[in-house]
């Protein structure tokens, strides 16, 4: 029993100190890697460059305070440090064998895969893969409560256990993707030194390949994050930090596009060491979430600093401590001032204020400001775009999306870019099908979804059996707009496109009788409400 309680012991400690599992997306011209700890791209990078990283680190930051004032964060930056995310779901018993086994893995998944498994699963010879077998279900681990319904998947026999031996499988988004589990309660916190949150992260990072430059050159980036705390958590902030390079790391600038709610970094360098002339323009675009609506400025941060601590302005530098970390997040300097529209965006006695850093593009002849126009000295920045305040509630469900992609110019110069970048992200939002509602409809039952979309979108009548009149003042008159219903199962029922022409009604005499989420996106813009159809 002694020798198999060591054996035991050192094939747990072997299993240990191997290297945290990693894949990489690599459907399109994009190649991103992805960590069992949510270590997001350690590696970024053009298959037409793969030489040379866009990107360090990108991952989530997300705090607020609890009923008793106390401050919860969790946060990570260079990988290096630390960790604030762990992998695998929120459980008692992170120490057992069993669990490390199980989770300290990621998922990646195609869809040429997924269709195959659909035409042979029942033929004979025919071997499941490990991806699609494996995959983190409720009858994963039957015997365990918490993994109950981690990800969609095609419940062909509506029993509610994923059985892909009877052709049932995952549901994924895009050609390929890679499914990733976190919390924020295995261990404590090294670098922002917050208190835990108690939340799980479910992730996918998924993409297309595409004829399309701009939809070829970006994948996306999906969350579905539940509060399984007892805590109500007030002034609550979520978003993302990324440590992107375009060429020279020391050498760049950074900016914030308001119409396509995206931040991007670009070269300072008219002549990059690394890309010459024309190096890219890497942008992250918030395409989306369940707590704030994406045209509503008030609730949208960016920011960046510059690492290492500046000796000018030092409230502009590395953050330190967990307030720093939590006022960077919510828009702010490390002094908790707000961002000045001059200069470097620092000055604590100005009353010209705003909630994004460098909304101008230097490519425009009119006056804007921009890092260019301003003369900042470039350096190495760290973006962070945030989201909030919000107020989380216990067992409550949100969801996230963001969408990287990298543009370069080859024909023109290190700022001409931007100007690529803006009618990429333009192309990529008139490509887009919003997964929001489908990866958040697997808990049809928690606020993600309310009733009537906080008065955002009015339906009348509701519940109706032929045609419902649809109103939102955030839509825009005379553009074009795709309403889509899902089951509460997330399945797509019915969508077309349409033109909003003032008066907006869509034919619902082909739905069967049942409830079902209702989602509108124009652009960038998405409104979701729920409906109810009788017959």
């Amino acid at each position: 029993m002694k020798y198999l309680f060591t054996a035991f012991c050192l094939l747990r400690m072997c299993f240990l100190l191997q290297a945290q599992a990693l894949e990489t997306l690599d459907i399109n011209n994009i190649i991103a890697t992805v960590s069992s700890n949510g270590e997001l791209f350690k590696e970024l990078k053009l298959k037409t460059d793969p030489d040379k990283n866009l990107m360090n680190s990108t991952s989530l930051w997300m705090g607020g305070y609890d009923p008793a004032g106390a401050l919860h964060f969790a946060g990570q930056t260079d990988f290096s440090k630390g960790h604030e995310l762990f992998y695998g779901p929120i459980d008692a018993d992170y120490k057992s064998f069993d669990y490390d086994l199980k989770y300290d893995k990621v998922w990646k998944l195609n869809k040429t895969m997924i269709e195959d498994h659909k035409k042979n699963f029942n033929k004979p010879g025919y071997v499941i893969p490990k991806e699609i077998k494996e995959f983190p279900q409720s009858n994963f681990d039957k015997d365990r409560a918490f993994t109950s319904g981690l990800f969609l998947f095609e419940d062909l026999n509506h029993n509610v256990w994923y059985e892909p031996e009877l052709g049932e499988y995952p549901i994924i988004l895009g050609d390929q993707c890679i499914y990733f589990i976190l919390n924020d309660t295995k261990e404590k916190h090294s670098i922002t030194k917050g208190d835990p949150l108690g939340f799980q992260i479910l992730g996918m990072l998924w993409g297309y390949q595409s004829s399309l430059e701009s939809v070829n050159q970006t994948i996306y980036l999906t969350y579905k994050i539940i509060n399984k705390s007892n805590n109500t958590y007030h002034n609550f902030y979520i978003g993302l930090f990324s440590d992107m390079n375009s060429g020279d790391p020391g050498s760049n600038y950074v900016g914030f596009d308001i119409p396509s709610n995206s931040s991007y970094t670009y070269s300072a360098n008219s002549n990059d060491p690394l890309f010459g002339k024309t190096p890219p323009v890497i942008s992250l675009m918030n395409m989306g979430n369940s707590l704030t609506y994406i045209n509503d400025r008030h609730k949208n941060w960016f920011i960046s600093y510059t690492d290492p601590i500046s000796t000018e302005a030092p409230e502009t530098g590395s953050p330190g401590t967990v307030n720093d970390y939590y006022h960077y997040l919510s828009g702010r300097w490390k002094d908790g001032s707000r961002i000045a529209t001059q200069g470097t965006g620092y000055n604590p006695g100005s009353s010209n204020l705003s909630n994004f850093l460098f909304t101008g593009d230097p490519n425009d002849s009119s006056p804007n400001w921009n890092e260019v126009s301003a003369n900042n000295k470039p350096g190495n920045r760290k973006s962070v775009q945030g989201i909030g305040p919000s107020t989380i509630e216990p067992g409550q469900i949100f969801c996230l999306n963001y969408a990287i992609t990298v543009t370069r110019d080859v024909t023109g110069d290190h700022i001409s870019g931007i100007k690529k970048m803006k009618e990429h992200i333009q192309e990529v939002q008139d490509q887009f099908n919003n997964p929001l509602n489908l990866f958040c409809a697997v808990s049809p039952k928690t606020n993600t979804f309310d009733e009537n979309g906080n008065n955002r979108l009015q339906i009348v009548p509701n519940p109706a059996s032929h045609k419902m009149n649809l109103k939102s003042e955030d839509l825009i008159t005379g553009v074009p707009l795709i309403y889509r219903i899902f089951s509460t199962t997330g399945q797509l029922v019915d969508q077309a496109k349409l033109i909003h022409s003032g008066n907006l009604e869509i034919d619902i005499s082909d739905v069967p009788a049942g409830m079902y989420y209702l989602a509108l996106t124009q652009g960038a813009l998405n409104i979701k409400g729920k409906i109810l159809v009788m017959k």
